[in-house]
């Protein structure tokens, strides 16, 4: 089969880019074409004012240039399917206008919400919000959802209203691809069709390792922004005293190094390699997740099954459907850092439980998310949406 995978990178790269390139590795890896269209967002960085204001007013709701490469990638390699991830910003939805024309199914894969809200992920100020999620996106301009910007929010939200109007997310696209259940079910409530909405969660890609040496630290690996949880969980080892390291960065990074200042038991390490981060995860007694929005298939918990390393999650969201509680991991009320310091504390003392909650997390990557598993629930989803089952892989 030949695939063509389409995908604009933000330009911060995240766990969204990742599962890209690994479900590119993993057609190619049994025998089908992949023909990668990709821009990213960094593109614009060098660009002078006038650049960047055409972007924004003008191509980002339609961009000619996709609309061209698409039609001509269309003619010259006739793929079976188009796969989309990201359209966002330089891509745009010109390109479901494209492969329409050109009578190629479409696959869309719903990373976050981003088609109902311009932030993508339903949260705003400490809470959740689904004000926009009907088509009206004021709020988003009013509250500066996207990048904290009145002018920014503006385009975005201008952009999603003409194409929300316009049904362009409902009437282009064959199959959708949602990363959990709790996600389908949002999407449906969006008004997205039901029978055209497909489960299908991330993937690992195989020869991930467990490791024996386990050391006396919990973990957190993420985006430390505020819908992550990152006070709760601050707070939460203050309390316990535990061991914590911390991984990663973003827009409270300089608050988390001051609230963190003379408390022994935390330390920052901040952005690392994919693989190192992979190491610590290893060697962790336990990872912690503590985000409060609607997360859909975060993968750090996947990692952490694959590691056989148990997780210690809130419970809101897609999460639930990942961390069964005393079975792989341990729940604790979202946003209560008691709960949470509870829940850490317990599995402290009880190291034996820790370890079952291992093999069980290690169990559950290899009945959900292996390569192979993955790719099967693929293959259903693009012979669904219209391609061609007699052209397979070797």
């Amino acid at each position: 089969m030949k695939i063509l995978v389409i995908h604009n990178y933000w330009q911060q790269r995240g766990g969204e880019d990742e599962a890209v390139e690994a479900e590119i590795r993993l057609l190619e890896s049994y025998g089908h074409k992949v023909i990668f269209y990709k821009r990213g967002n960094c593109e614009i960085n060098g660009c002078g004012f006038f650049k960047k204001l055409k972007v924004l007013v003008k191509d980002m709701i339609w961009s000619n240039k996709t609309y061209r490469d698409i039609k001509e990638i269309s003619d010259k390699e006739k793929p079976d399917i188009a796969h989309i991830h990201n359209i966002f910003i330089l891509i745009s939805p010109s390109v479901y206008y494209a492969l329409r024309e050109k009578k190629i199914p479409i696959v869309q894969t719903l990373h976050n919400y981003r088609f109902f809200c311009p932030s993508g992920i339903f949260y705003r100020e400490g809470k959740v919000c689904e004000k926009c999620c009907k088509g009206n996106f004021i709020p988003a301009i009013i509250h500066k959802c996207w990048r904290s910007s009145y002018v920014l929010s503006y385009f975005f939200s201008r952009c999603l209203k003409s194409h929300f109007k316009n049904n362009t997310f409902k009437k282009n696209i064959d199959a959708y691809i949602a990363l959990s259940e709790f996600s389908r079910k949002k999407f449906i409530e969006m008004g997205l069709p039901a029978g055209k909405i497909f489960i299908k969660p991330n993937f690992l890609d195989s020869g991930m390792q467990e490791q024996s040496d386990k050391q006396d630290f919990f973990l957190f690996a993420g985006r430390l922004a505020d819908y992550k949880g990152i006070d709760t969980l601050i707070e939460a080892f203050k309390l316990s005293g535990l061991p914590l390291k911390v991984i990663g960065d973003g827009p409270k990074h300089k608050d988390v190094q001051k609230k963190i200042e003379g408390a022994g038991n935390i330390e920052l390490l901040g952005r690392l390699p994919f693989r190192e981060v992979l190491d610590y995860i290893r060697r962790a007694r336990c990872v912690v997740f503590t985000s409060e929005c609607y997360e859909n298939m975060p993968r750090v918990i996947i990692e952490s099954f694959a590691c056989g390393v148990p997780v210690v999650a809130s419970d809101f969201g897609a999460t639930k459907e990942l961390v069964s509680d005393r079975v792989n991991g341990l729940l604790f009320e979202a946003s209560n850092s008691k709960s949470l310091a509870r829940k850490t504390g317990f599995l402290a003392k009880n190291l034996e439980l820790c370890e079952k909650f291992g093999i069980g997390a290690r169990a559950a990557y290899e009945q959900k998310f292996t390569p192979d598993i993955n790719y099967k629930i693929l293959m259903d989803i693009y012979r669904t949406a219209g391609a061609n089952e007699e052209v397979t892989a070797d």
